[in-house]
């Protein structure tokens, strides 16, 4: 609508509300919502990050490899530095989360293998070895 300020009358068209950020921040509104964001991606939310990158990528080898839905799985994943701080903070997501038994952060180990690949969690190379897993 209108805007009075002393005796001056504003209609619509003649001004505009916005919004100054500071640096880091975004802002939004619609109506009478504005929505304020922090824009900082902090080591713990980077590192969420790569575990949910990873989770995706091993259910679609999952999808890939013909698993069932409720196929158990033994895992062996291997990256640099910020990889394993990843997985070393959210291993057990990971594994709830593509129905892993058996969770390794190497893929040293001498084992029989269903898929092995090689790929990019934002340019970070991550080696994952997967098979199916017989229920215990």
């Amino acid at each position: 609508g209108r805007v009075q300020v002393d005796d001056y009358v504003l209609e619509t068209y003649e001004f505009e509300i916005g919004f100054d950020v500071v640096e880091g921040f975004d802002c939004e509104a619609k109506g009478e919502l504005v929505v304020l964001l922090e824009l900082e991606i902090t080591d713990e939310l980077r590192r969420e990050a790569y575990a949910r990158d990873l989770v995706r990528a091993i259910q679609d080898f999952r999808k890939d490899m013909n698993y069932h839905v409720s196929d158990r799985i033994a895992l062996a994943v291997q990256g640099d530095h910020e990889i394993q701080q990843a997985l070393d903070a959210h291993k057990q997501f990971i594994c709830d989360e593509v129905l892993a038994i058996e969770f390794n952060r190497s893929t040293a180990a001498q084992k029989q293998w269903d898929m092995l690949k090689t790929i990019q969690i934002d340019a970070h190379p991550v080696e994952v070895k997967m098979r199916r897993q017989a229920q215990k």
